[in-house]
């Protein structure tokens, strides 16, 4: 195996296995082919890949990114975020749509995950892209190859291998077992709605619409349609909605409408009736109107558990780690996809500047695995903040909904949020 090529960096002629071809695996695989590399992608799944119609968002920087290299095509179908109004009940009345507590200027890009699996999907080579093989074993040999074996019995030798594989990566549990999977005590209710259910639809205009109660708070945003559409009509709204749920109460609330409990998540039409006529009740009473029609207009929500996981390091060897396969951070960094994409960049330009693999993978990795590391504290300071101890809303004006994101926050960045000024 060579892993000494030479010009431009390490990368030409390197062959590398990518396990996992969802969004992090799609980008790693454009990305180290046009550096050079031999790729081949192993995908477990035998059908197309589909989300549950969860909606996204990407930082405008990062956005641009994607358009500079090729990543995605311009006119992608998203929306511009360029606000993010906290917004209370302002009294009982099934009318009212809420108050706006404090608005911060943002700069985001709003879309759903299947618009920017297809544009990357589309850019891998059907050639490279092996469905419906299931990864079973790694092994390193003598340091300078991964013996790569699938769920058939056929061994493969590799340079390199990058895991893309998700949250129950088997790269990180054969790179790290003793790093499992942490409930971080709260769960998310998710759902998606056509765009003619929602009666004040201009109210999440150009919005990330963060509606907060005394339990949580709702984040809802409008993205593009079932097939991909952007005209006014025809797109749909994107919520979620955070409720603490004790540890011994979760297996309950994961619990199917057949008496099945799920480990993480209920899918979309598993909810058992009840359950969403809960979810209904809580928006009813607890929720400014713009959140409650949209959640209580929702048929089939679908439960998260929100978990977290930390590693010390991105890679070992010839065997690396990215996007949810890596850390595991809170979902109010909005970072999964964001982290799943720069890890894959930054790989490939690591491999291209540097003449040897090992000096390759170790500046990617002091680098990538700082970054991630410091995203998981930032998700857990906005847990805390925005689900687990959040202020009296009730009480708060303008000025203290100000110093309040100040102290949260205390030198770290989510987006924009210095008069709409982007920061990383």
């Amino acid at each position: 195996m060579n892993s000494t090529v030479t010009s431009p960096g390490v990368a030409r002629g390197l062959k590398v296995a990518v396990i996992g071809g969802s969004i992090a695996g799609c980008a790693a695989a454009i990305e180290l082919s046009r550096a050079g590399c031999w790729v081949t992608v192993y995908e477990r799944s035998t059908g197309k890949l589909k989300d549950r119609g969860a909606g996204i968002t990407l930082s405008l920087s990062l956005f641009k990114t994607l358009v500079e290299r090729n990543l995605v095509d311009p006119d992608m179908p998203h929306f511009p975020g360029t606000k993010r109004p906290f917004v209370i009940r302002s009294g009982k009345e099934e009318c009212d749509s809420g108050r706006i507590l404090w608005e911060q200027p943002i700069a985001v890009v709003l879309t759903s995950w299947d618009v920017l699996y297809r544009n990357l999907r589309s850019r891998v080579p059907d050639n490279i892209y092996h469905q419906g093989c299931e990864v079973t074993a790694l092994q390193e040999i003598d340091g300078n190859s991964v013996s790569l074996r699938l769920g058939n019995g056929q061994e493969f030798l590799f340079d390199l291998v990058v895991c893309a594989d998700g949250h129950n990566s088997l790269g990180r549990r054969m790179l790290f077992p003793e790093q499992s999977l942490h409930y971080a005590g709260y769960i998310a209710w998710r759902g998606l709605i056509e765009e003619k259910l929602v009666p004040d639809i201009e109210l999440f205009e150009g919005r990330l619409t963060f509606a907060v109660y005394e339990r949580g708070h709702c984040v809802l945003y409008i993205v593009p349609g079932r097939q991909e559409e952007t005209q006014v009509g025809k797109r749909r709204l994107n919520w979620v909605l955070y409720e603490n749920v004790a540890d011994k109460d979760l297996p309950a609330m994961l619990t199917d409408s057949q008496g099945f409990v799920h480990k993480t998540s209920l899918p979309p039409g598993k909810v058992p009736d009840a359950k969403v006529a809960y979810v209904h009740n809580l928006a009813r009473h607890h929720l400014p109107g713009c959140a409650r029609n949209v959640i209580c207009a929702t048929t089939q929500p679908f439960i998260q558990a929100i978990f977290e996981v930390g590693i010390p390091y991105y890679r070992k060897g010839r065997i690396c780690l990215i996007g949810d396969a890596s850390v595991i951070t809170r979902p109010h960094t909005a970072s999964g996809v964001v982290k799943a994409i720069t890890n894959a960049i930054t790989l490939a330009d690591s491999l291209t500047t540097h003449n040897s693999l090992d000096t390759a993978l170790s500046r990617w990795d002091s680098e990538q695995s700082a970054a991630g590391n410091k995203l998981v504290t930032l998700g857990q300071t906005l847990g805390t903040a925005l689900v687990q101890k959040v202020p009296d809303w009730k009480k708060m004006s303008k000025k203290d909904m100000e110093q309040w994101w100040t102290v949260v926050m205390s030198g770290k960045y989510w987006y924009a949020t210095d008069e709409g000024r982007e920061q990383r």
